[in-house]
Formats: C-alpha cells, sequence, structure tokens
C-alpha cells in the first residue's frame, strides 16, 4: 500500500470515527432533549399544581377576612348595645337611688315587679303587643292592621286586640274607617341603618 492511500485509509478512519463519535453525541443530545422536555412537561404540572394551591390559599385567606370583618362588625354592635344597656341601668340606679331617698320599701318593689312579671308573661302574653310595637318602631311607623298581620303572623283577633290595648295605654293611634295604627310615643331607640 503506497503511503497516500495509507494517507487517505487513516484519513476516512479518522472521519469514520468523528462521524461515529458524532452519531452518539447526537444520541445522547436527543435522550438529553426528551427528558428535559420531559422535566419541562413536570415542571409543568407542578406549576398548574402550585397555581391551585394559591388560589385555595387566596380564597382561604378571603373567608378569613371576611370571618374578621364580620365578627369585629358584631363586636362594634355589642359594644353599641352595652353602652345602651349601660345608660338604661345608669337610668334605672338613678330611680332606684331617688326611691332609696323617698324610703320605698325594696322588698316591696322586688316583690310588685315579680307580679307584674307573671301578670304579663303568664296571664297577659304580650308577644302580639311587642311585635306590634317592633314593626312599628321599624322603617314604617304607621301600617294597617293587614299589613300588621301579615308581617307579624298573629291572627287578625289577636292583632286587633292588641292593637286597643295599644292605643289605650297612648302608645299608638289607630283609625278604625282606615285600619291604620300609628306610632304615636316611641320607646325603642331608631335603629340606624347599616
Amino acid at each position: 500500500m503506497s503511503s497516500t492511500e495509507e494517507k487517505l485509509s487513516n484519513v476516512f478512519k479518522e472521519i469514520s470515527g468523528i462521524l461515529s463519535e458524532s452519531k452518539i453525541n447526537l444520541e445522547n443530545l436527543e435522550q438529553k432533549k426528551l427528558e428535559l422536555e420531559e422535566e419541562k412537561k413536570d415542571l409543568a404540572v407542578e406549576i398548574g399544581r402550585l397555581s391551585i394551591e394559591k388560589q385555595d390559599l387566596v380564597l382561604q385567606s378571603r373567608v378569613k377576612e371576611d370571618k374578621i370583618g364580620e365578627m369585629a362588625s358584631n363586636q362594634e354592635d355589642l359594644l353599641k348595645e352595652y353602652e345602651v344597656l349601660k345608660e338604661e341601668l345608669k337610668s334605672f340606679q338613678e330611680i332606684a337611688t331617688a326611691a332609696r331617698r323617698k324610703e320605698f320599701d325594696f322588698e316591696e318593689i322586688k316583690n310588685l315587679l315579680k307580679v307584674y312579671g307573671v301578670l304579663i308573661s303568664e296571664i297577659y302574653d304580650a308577644t302580639a303587643h311587642y311585635r306590634i310595637l317592633d314593626l312599628l318602631h321599624g322603617d314604617k311607623e304607621e301600617m294597617s292592621k293587614d299589613e300588621i298581620k301579615g308581617a307579624s303572623g298573629i291572627s287578625g283577633a289577636m292583632v286587633l286586640h292588641a292593637i286597643f290595648d295599644l292605643r289605650k295605654a297612648d302608645l299608638i293611634s289607630y283609625d278604625e274607617e282606615t285600619g291604620l295604627a300609628k306610632l304615636v310615643s316611641r320607646i325603642f331607640a331608631k335603629e340606624k341603618k347599616k
């Protein structure tokens, strides 16, 4: 074999080796590409899962914020109620103090209150009276007998009986011709609209 042929043979061997290495490198690159694409798919799935978890956490956070806001609002309402009760107790204390100065018999007052309690709750059922007063202390200070009946769920005869009792006590006025009952004297404080 001549030196030129040997050189050419060596060059072909080198080229063949290079091509063989290139083929192996390409196969390795293809395998690496497939692995990276698989990792990319896994990452996309993980991103989707994390996104859903994030949405759930945001929703839970909003729910908790709403509950905190509601609890704060309820607490404010309770504090307002407490202040109203405190004022009413203060006025009752003033009455009791004045009564003490006048030398009233507290035992007699206590017994009298017990009798009134029994009369109101057991003998003279004041539920209808209270409901009517509560309705007339709301948005409408004047309502027809039928409106009161529908809103309170009390029978017509009971509504009429309670209206006459409340009229007699000068808490409401009642026009028998029109059937309209109107609040005359406010007992409960007017509720503020939220």
